[in-house]
């Protein structure tokens, strides 16, 4: 499985996951994405055959409601809750570790197809 990071997700979560073997791509590290729609976004991630990972929750829920409602496919969803996880500075470890998961449990391209996926991580320590 291959996948598109939204702009709000460090490039550095995609520059570790790359360097453990994954095809991952990050709008941030991509000018011609930069400053695009959430729509627009799903086209290219559909176009390269890559899950969106967003922490852009509602607009994203709506993309896929949509997609089903229509009968059109989309490339998978992963949504990740912004309470639970940042996503630059120390939150970026939590999340590679757990996009690696995802990645290893879904192989194939197709794997994630017209789904959507909550990310799985951790709560944050309280103090």
């Amino acid at each position: 499985m291959r996948l598109l990071l939204d702009e709000h997700i460090s490039h550095r979560v995609a520059d570790e996951l790359r360097q453990d073997g994954h095809d991952v791509s990050a709008v941030a590290e991509r000018q011609e994405l930069r400053g695009s729609e959430d729509e627009a976004l799903i086209d290219v991630a559909r176009a390269e055959h890559r899950a969106m990972v967003t922490f852009d929750i509602a607009d994203h829920v709506q993309i896929h409601s949509n997609a089903l409602r229509l009968g059109t496919p989309h490339p998978g969803l992963v949504l990740v809750a912004a309470s639970k996880l940042q996503p630059s500075g120390a939150g970026i470890g939590v999340l590679v570790r757990a996009l690696a998961a995802v990645l290893d449990a879904n192989p194939t391209d197709a794997a994630l197809e017209n789904r959507l996926v909550w990310l799985d991580v951790p709560a944050p320590p309280t103090s």
